[in-house]
């Protein structure tokens, strides 16, 4: 349905703006394709990296643990959510400062919005602290404090993949697909064979743990590709000059 809605969007509706003839370029929408799946792969392996505590759960069949998780990973949204809103207005920003070679602008507005998805994770794990804990549970009509460690740890988490989500933009924007995929992929690899261990072993912070664990490895990974990729188009501007 997607497709045939973009076909009709492109072909047919784009005549009434624009009086240019579409060519259909085999070999630009193949080189297209190339570019564009391991960023479709990734993001399926990314789905399954940030459900993965769930999926674990899951194969344990225990359905209490189950529904305590689901309790408690809700605020994590907000976050995302959140921070979203603020950083995907920049991205045109950042675009131009990367390709117009101001290298320092660009990191210094990843710094400047690392620190106020820092500032908002603060605000929400305090919140979370103070009286999260209890609405939810109030709303949920169950009694959560016991979770609070765990609730904590979960909401670092959710800070934390709430940067590597803003990574993925970076990286998307310096044209790094590849080193996505592969950033997924190696946090997979890291995140399968601890998971049924973790949460067998400490229960519902076991989850919270192998949450945190994913995105620190993935925060790690996307950071040290963001370089790699800045210093490969350093390298390319200064042997083009």
């Amino acid at each position: 349905l997607s497709a045939a809605l973009c076909y009709v969007q492109n072909v047919w509706i784009i005549h009434a703006f624009v009086n240019e003839k579409i060519q259909f370029v085999r070999s630009k929408v193949r080189r297209l394709f190339f570019i564009c799946l391991p960023i479709c792969i990734g993001n399926s392996v990314s789905t399954y990296i940030v459900n993965m505590p769930k999926y674990a759960i899951d194969d344990m069949g225990n359905d209490i643990l189950q529904m305590q998780y689901g309790y408690l990973v809700l605020p994590i949204l907000t976050i995302n959510l959140l921070s979203a809103v603020i950083y995907r207005p920049i991205v045109n920003k950042l675009s131009r400062f990367y390709y117009d070679g101001e290298f320092q602008r660009f990191f210094k507005e990843i710094l400047k919005q690392m620190m106020i998805i820092g500032i908002l994770t603060l605000i929400i794990v305090v919140g979370g602290y103070l009286i999260g804990l209890r609405l939810l549970g109030f709303i949920y009509g169950v009694d959560l404090m016991e979770s609070m460690p765990a609730f904590m740890v979960m909401l670092i988490g959710g800070g934390l993949n709430t940067v590597s989500a803003f990574f993925v933009i970076v990286l998307t924007i310096q044209r790094a697909q590849n080193e996505l995929l592969i950033s997924y992929i190696v946090t997979l690899l890291v995140g399968v064979p601890i998971a049924a261990t973790l949460i067998q072993t400490y229960g519902i912070m076991g989850a919270s743990i192998l949450y945190l664990i994913l995105s620190i490895c993935l925060d790690l990974l996307f950071g040290a590709f963001i370089l790699l990729a800045y210093y490969r188009k350093k390298r390319a501007v200064g042997e083009s000059c």
